[in-house]
């Protein structure tokens, strides 16, 4: 690891760890399976979409802070300009560099 630099390491959290992310994210992990059991599978991904995002979001915010830094400021972005992000895709690869970086860890997919 490189001082300093500790998360280029992205060593997998353990079961207890995982558990204590679980922990903390359960407003959004709850709402997010009550969503999933409410739609069909077909219409499941769409429906949930902004739920998902929430826990990637709430674990990146401790396990991936760089990817949730400027996800936020992405989206914080597009807030201010009065630009709809919905359907519009500017933030996503902010997003995906959240989630692949949460992969890392064994936090994803949610």
């Amino acid at each position: 690891m490189v001082w300093g630099f500790n998360w280029l390491a992205s060593p997998k959290l353990s079961e207890e760890e995982k558990a204590k992310e679980r922990k903390r994210c359960s407003m959004f992990i709850t709402a997010l399976e009550g969503c999933r059991k409410a739609y069909p599978e077909a219409e499941r991904e769409l429906a949930c979409k902004n739920l998902r995002q929430s826990v990637i979001t709430c674990y990146a915010e401790k396990h991936a802070v760089p990817e949730a830094e400027e996800h936020r400021k992405c989206y914080t972005k597009l807030y201010k300009t009065g630009i709809s992000h919905t359907g519009q895709g500017h933030c996503i690869p902010y997003e995906q560099a959240m989630q692949k970086a949460l992969q890392k860890k064994g936090l994803f997919p949610v």
